[in-house]
């Protein structure tokens, strides 16, 4: 299915894409984040059919336009399941960028003649919400920024983008 979407092929790009529900704890369940390195091996990637076997060997891990199709308590669920997947090595980042507001909240937006909610977050809430609800406070460093971006037919919206980073 990933190759369909992206128009590629397993010569043009050999990468093995895990199609599921990020909140069936099968394809990805919610573990504290690794403190030690893990001694189980890495995983055969291209036979995954779960992200599971990940927990503790992800030293990156890119999540784009991903949170603010959920609820807030759903971001945070999110949020927790990849800290789950991240590697403990210091400088191990999860990154992205999604809507986000000053203040957090429902944000709303007209695109294309439809109208949307999305709970977004601020920069400051981000910040809490990794540093010191998903990772013990003092574990990772958290970045992040709200832009203003021009979509297509003039249209506005705030942009945060962010990384949380292993200390």
């Amino acid at each position: 299915m990933g190759h369909v979407l992206f128009r590629t092929t397993k010569d043009t790009w050999p990468a093995h894409f895990v199609p599921g529900d990020a909140f069936d704890p099968q394809i990805l369940s919610v573990v504290p984040p690794t403190r030690t390195v893990t001694q189980k091996p890495m995983p055969d990637l291209s036979t995954l059919t779960s992200l599971n076997p990940l927990q503790g060997h992800c030293a990156v891990i890119h999540a784009a336009a991903f949170f603010h199709l959920f609820k807030e308590e759903e971001q945070l669920h999110l949020a927790r399941a990849l800290a789950g997947l991240l590697s403990p090595e210091p400088g191990s980042i999860i990154c992205g960028t999604h809507a986000g507001k000053e203040e957090k909240g429902i944000c709303t937006s007209q695109i294309l003649g439809s109208q949307y909610e999305l709970f977004c977050h601020s920069p400051q809430s981000w910040r809490e919400m990794w540093d010191g609800i998903v990772f013990e406070k003092g574990e990772v460093e958290v970045r992040a920024i709200l832009k203003e971006i021009v979509l297509p037919m003039g249209h506005k919206i705030n942009f945060l983008s962010w990384s949380i980073t292993r200390l």
